[in-house]
């Protein structure tokens, strides 16, 4: 196995806010995230107080104190007094000591993942969900309507068909993190069978929400299905929308709904894509340590091809 082994009871003396209840959380904004903020609630008791959409921080009136405080969830922040849990590649290279992440948990730099080469076939290819299932619930008993969603999450299961990645899904999978129902749907994912259950799921998380037609960044082996990510901005403008999304969630799962804020202050940052890690980054730093030091980023990730997708001038 490529990478380090990472096992959950060092992760819980780690990271021991992982598991303690009655947090508020700031979440991402698709389904990944709302699939994570609803477990958290479900098992945690912990609170949406806001959203966090890479560019902007809808934050719950009166709240502003707490968002420090707060864990973020489905996002890769890199503040250090900032707690998150999060799964995108944030270093290029061994040796980069990114200590804005001193306090959140990511699974690539736990394994000594990073982006060098700009060949991301190592990389985490499973959904925050699942992780937080490796966590708390391994052996979780969920029944195949259930499984689907959770493997809905950032399309983890097109990523663990032939046709895609299969290969590192089933390393994370089935050496990694040992979630029974993930292990045991596994071979089903690449299915024509499954596709149909997975077809079913979309439209139930999509109907009536306003998420419906929004496409995926890839399509499934049998069916050439997608999508379903239930992606948003604005959560003002869409919390009826979030609201159903998170009550379906529930109903499937069979979890408490965690309730949407209605009112919302806000905080606009500045997001920059693309900037190449080759041509500009090493250009005028030594490593990405050099870089943040001096950008000072609020959150980033190298999502594909030696790029660095960030946000600056979220004050907190």
């Amino acid at each position: 196995m490529l990478g380090q082994q990472i096992y959950r009871e060092d992760m819980r003396e780690k990271y021991p806010w992982l598991y303690e209840e009655d947090q508020k959380m700031v979440v991402g904004t698709d389904i990944d995230a709302l699939l994570s903020a609803s477990y958290l609630h479900h098992h945690l008791g912990w609170e949406i107080i806001g959203f966090y959409n890479l560019e902007e921080l809808y934050y719950k009136d009166g709240e502003r104190e707490n968002l420090e405080r707060a864990i973020w969830v489905d996002l890769d922040i890199a503040d250090p007094q900032i707690r998150s849990i999060g799964h995108h590649i944030v270093s290029f290279r061994p040796n980069d000591s990114l200590d804005g992440f001193t306090n959140s948990f990511n699974p690539n730099l736990e394994r000594g993942i990073y982006g060098e080469g700009y060949r991301f076939t190592r990389k985490c290819p499973i959904g925050t969900i699942s992780i937080l299932h490796w966590l708390h619930q391994p052996t979780v008993d969920v029944n195949l309507r259930q499984a689907s969603l959770c493997w809905l999450a950032d399309s983890s299961w097109i990523n663990g068909q032939s046709h895609k990645y299969r290969e590192n899904v089933g390393t994370w999978v089935n050496e990694v993190f040992d979630v029974e129902y993930m292990q045991d749907t596994f071979d089903t994912i690449d299915t024509e069978s499954f596709e149909h259950v997975m077809k079913g799921t979309i439209e139930d998380v999509t109907t009536d929400t306003g998420f419906a037609g929004v496409g995926g960044q890839s399509n499934s082996r049998h069916l050439e299905i997608g999508g379903g990510q239930c992606t948003f901005k604005n959560p003002r403008r869409r919390r009826e929308d979030i609201q159903t999304v998170l009550c379906t969630v529930g109903e499937i799962m069979e979890w408490d709904t965690p309730d949407v804020p209605e009112e919302y202050e806000t905080v606009s940052g500045n997001r920059t894509s693309r900037l190449s890690y080759d041509r500009e980054v090493l250009k005028e730093y030594d490593g990405i340590d050099e870089w943040i030091d001096d950008t000072e980023p609020f959150s980033f990730a190298v999502p594909y091809g030696g790029y660095i997708n960030y946000t600056t001038s979220i004050d907190v």
